[in-house]
This record gives structure tokens, C-alpha cells and sequence, in this order.
């Protein structure tokens, strides 16, 4: 896959029109002296090379599930992905020449755009969350990146910005909170308490009622749970606790709920 270069020695528009459907990367018109040959040859593999270039980034482009963005200096789109389009339902000959204002919207956070836009003002990279609304006006939680693109100068010539659609993410993370809320306000309300162990980390961690009801922090026992029952558990219970623990830390199941007798610190 070589460039073509159109050698003729007529200087008609036809021949010119010959010459662009034969998609040349150049033509010489005869005759001609070995330098303007060679400058006209390095040219066309120049440009063949940018162009090669070109068509490999927009294939890989395509096949990127995130969205991207390209811009000018002055954050005018000037090219956009399948994934981005989308994302955002926007055909990218609605948007090109556009800056990204149309993604934001009444609720989208002020401080974030503030953060963006001086990111962008001081050539530096931003990541960050915020809510874009779409073509139809509905929302979104965008996942952004943006960074700056810099020549040898260190001059801005082009900003890339990656999106991903979190918005699934996010109201998992709040059915997760509210679920938290409502635990934490059924424990308080009929004086019960959880502790939790992270074996990964070696971290206890107690609900406030347990902490209410224990009378002691977990901290005190640095996140080792057999110190933890030992120092609370009666002797008499505690082959009990221990064996059921570690028959569902084994077992990877829920065990029935029984009862255990703990010393409070008075």
C-alpha cells in the first residue's frame, strides 16, 4: 500500500481531475529537475504516513466502548467516537464544532465545571464526576477525563476527553447507602447491633449500637477478632462463638442466630 504520485506533462484540468480520482498524493508536471522530484516524493510519504496514522487511531476509536471527545485548543469538538455518541444520543454532525456546554444542565455541578474549565485554562489533566443530560434531556453520571495534548513547544493542540456512563453504578452505591440507613435505624430502634470482619484487611468495624450497647470501641482490639471475643465473651461461651465463626467463615453460609453472654468493661 504505496503512495501515487501522477507524473504528466499536460497542465489541464483534466489531467488535475485524473489525478484526484486516481487519489494521488501528489502530481509533478513535466518538465521537472531531480530536487522538486525528491521534494514532491517525501511529501506524499509523509502524508501517506499522517494519513495511515489517522485511519488507524479512528478504527481503534471505534472499537473503545468508552466515549471520546477530541477538541481544538479553544474546546471546540472536532472529532467523536460511536461510544460517545451513544452515550450522549447525539450524532456527531450535531455536535462537531460545538464545545461541550450541551452536555450540562441545571443540576450539573458549578464546582466541578469550575474545576474542569481551570484544567483545562492551565494545560493540566482533570478526572472527575459529574451529571450530563442527554440529547433527550434525560441524565447521566459521566465518568470524565480530560487531558491536554502538547507539541514539542509545550502548546495545547488538541484536548482528549474519555466518558464513561456510571449511572448504574451510582445507584448501586446508593441503594447501598440507603440500605446502610435503614439497617442502622431498625438496629437503633430495637436496641440490636452488628460487628463486621474484613479477613482481607484484618478490619473490625461495629454498628453505633453495638458500640452503645458493648461499651467499647473496636479499635481496642486492632481489627483481631478472636482477641475481641475472648476479651468480651464469657469462657464459658466462647469455644461456642469461636467455632461457629469460623464454621461460617469455612462454610461461606449463614448460621442460625444463638446466644452468647459478654462482660461490659464496669
Amino acid at each position: 500500500n504505496l503512495p501515487v504520485i501522477f507524473l504528466t506533462g499536460n497542465r489541464s484540468e483534466e489531467e488535475l481531475t485524473r489525478a484526484t480520482r486516481a487519489h494521488a498524493f501528489g502530481y509533478v508536471i513535466k518538465p521537472f529537475s531531480d530536487q522538486e522530484l525528491r521534494a514532491v516524493i517525501e511529501m506524499a510519504l509523509y502524508k501517506h504516513h499522517a494519513e495511515s496514522k489517522l485511519q488507524v487511531s479512528d478504527l481503534a476509536l471505534k472499537v473503545i466502548s468508552q466515549g471520546v471527545v477530541i477538541t481544538s485548543p479553544d474546546k471546540k469538538i472536532i472529532s467523536v467516537n460511536e461510544a460517545f455518541c451513544e452515550q450522549t444520543g447525539y450524532a456527531s454532525h450535531d455536535i462537531i464544532a460545538k464545545t461541550c456546554q450541551f452536555l450540562q444542565g441545571p443540576m450539573s455541578d458549578s464546582a466541578t465545571i469550575a474545576a474542569m474549565a481551570s484544567a483545562m485554562k492551565n494545560a493540566r489533566p482533570f478526572t472527575g464526576e459529574i451529571l450530563n443530560y442527554r440529547k433527550d434531556g434525560s441524565t447521566f453520571w459521566n465518568e470524565l477525563s480530560i487531558t491536554p495534548a502538547l507539541d514539542g513547544l509545550g502548546q495545547i493542540t488538541h484536548f482528549i476527553g474519555v466518558t464513561r456512563d456510571i449511572t448504574e453504578r451510582k445507584k448501586t452505591h446508593e441503594a447501598l447507602r440507603q440500605s446502610e440507613h435503614d439497617l442502622l435505624e431498625a438496629e437503633h430502634s430495637t436496641h440490636v447491633g452488628h460487628w463486621v470482619w474484613e479477613a482481607h484487611n484484618n478490619k473490625i468495624s461495629w454498628s453505633n449500637e453495638m458500640t452503645r450497647i458493648w461499651q467499647r470501641s473496636p479499635e481496642e482490639f486492632n481489627g483481631d477478632l478472636f482477641a475481641m471475643i475472648k476479651a468480651t465473651v464469657y469462657p464459658e461461651d466462647q469455644a461456642t462463638v469461636i467455632a461457629t465463626c469460623k464454621q461460617a467463615f469455612e462454610d461461606r453460609e449463614d448460621y442460625e442466630p444463638f446466644e452468647y453472654r459478654i462482660y461490659l468493661p464496669d
